[in-house]
């Protein structure tokens, strides 16, 4: 059994070599991408059991992203190739302050494409932890194959991690968005929310605006804040996490380096809904995500060791 399986997007993600407009760049360095598959990275980086489930084009960019996958110690029994549909790109523009902004390119990509059964959701039985995020529900096949997933999960009694990363550009509509994302966080026992995604989808960023989302009484909330670190809530308890003070050159994947913190500490943990298990996630996590921002990549900042 693993103790994490990540279920979602992988894509290449290429980066500009200056700050600045896309425009302005001299040239683009590939790197794993999507949400999903950088989790999986960052886990396997601190000795975390993970499996990847997702698609890719059977094409030169999906050859890299197996191969980078693979050579992190990935497991990839549930990734799926696919001649139909070409790998997911994207263009990354930065600005000085190490924020970013993201540029798709081409059709709808691979995971986006292949039947629902393609995906071998029964894979969801076998980790302690399944991790999904909401991209995989602007289609159908995606939206099939994710509630699969989360049933064959709950009903061999596992835990349900779900961070949406929203991508507002990417729907049709921002209350499509809302309608088919906020049932998905209600089925998780772990959400991890950026305080910017509360606003998008209750219409305020405030704490307490967290009761708007409806989740079910034992669910854990992870807010996180960027330089101001994070939050958790459960059942009526509360902690907080101060972030790192790092110099911040790309903070592309620094909520993905959260996830992976916070599912290390608590994939592994026996008591994981304990107060503090729960906080130990959170700073471990805030510990990751700043270390994220110091590198150019979603993963690249995230260096190998054990977990505390």
């Amino acid at each position: 059994m693993w103790d994490v399986l990540s279920f979602g997007e992988a894509l290449v993600d290429f980066f500009p070599d200056k700050v600045g407009t896309l425009s302005s760049a001299g040239a683009f360095t590939p790197h794993v991408g999507g949400a999903p598959a950088n989790v999986a990275i960052g886990l396997a980086r601190q000795g975390v059991s993970v499996g990847f489930l997702g698609a890719i084009g059977l094409d030169a960019f999906g050859d890299f992203l197996e191969e980078t996958l693979k050579a992190e110690g990935v497991d990839l029994r549930g990734l799926v190739r696919t001649a139909d549909a070409q790998t997911g790109i994207c263009f990354v523009t930065r600005k000085p302050d190490g924020d970013r902004s993201f540029i798709g390119y081409g059709a709808p990509s691979a995971e986006a494409s292949v039947p629902a059964e393609s995906f071998d959701t029964a894979l969801a039985s076998g980790a302690r932890v399944l991790h999904i995020g909401s991209n995989l529900l602007i289609n159908p096949p995606g939206a099939d194959a994710t509630w699969r997933a989360i049933a064959i999960a709950r009903q061999a009694g596992r835990i349900i991690s779900c961070d949406p990363n929203l991508r507002v550009h990417r729907w049709t509509s921002a209350d499509l968005m809302r309608d088919r994302t906020v049932p998905l966080l209600r089925s998780a026992d772990l959400v991890k929310l950026a305080r910017e995604e509360l606003s998008v989808l209750v219409g305020n960023d405030s704490d307490e605006s967290r009761h708007l989302l409806g989740l079910h009484p034992n669910a854990v909330l992870f807010i996180t804040d960027g330089p101001d670190g994070s939050r958790w809530f459960h059942q009526g308890r509360t902690g907080r996490s101060p972030s790192p003070i790092v110099t911040a050159i790309d903070t592309t994947g620094a909520g993905d380096a959260f996830v992976a913190g916070m599912l290390g500490i608590l994939s592994r943990h026996p008591e994981p809904f304990s107060d503090s298990a729960l906080q130990a996630a959170a700073e471990w996590g805030c510990q990751l995500g700043a270390e994220a921002c110091t590198s150019l990549g979603a993963t690249a900042g995230i260096t190998s060791r054990h977990l505390p």
